[in-house]
């Protein structure tokens, strides 16, 4: 398994969906800090001057990641269980996306 925070939050946000419809509190607190540390990687890069233009994409991703884990874990209804379920999906892309760039 990688360390890469996307991957952890992907591991995270696995065990959530399979403690429902129980809030796993902490799933959802691991996969928030993970995306957070991605997200806040790519705030750093645009920060420093070193982004690329996808990672504009990526930080809107990550940004939307962060507000579906929120909101599933403080909402104040019903839990968004079908967004969260995939939200593993779209961190693959992401990580994907991070593993073809690295690549070039």
């Amino acid at each position: 398994m990688s360390d890469h925070p996307l991957d952890l939050a992907i591991t995270a946000i696995d065990q959530a969906l399979n403690s429902r419809p129980k809030v796993d509190d902490r799933a959802f607190t691991a996969a928030t800090q993970a995306v957070c540390a991605y997200r806040d990687s790519l705030r750093l890069a645009r920060r420093c001057g070193l982004a690329q233009a996808e990672d504009l994409k990526q930080l809107e991703d990550a940004n939307l990641a962060v507000a579906l884990l929120v909101s599933g874990h403080f909402g104040l209804g019903q839990t968004p269980w079908r967004a969260i379920a995939e939200l593993p999906k779209l961190l693959a892309r992401m990580r994907g996306e991070v593993a073809g760039a690295s690549a070039s």
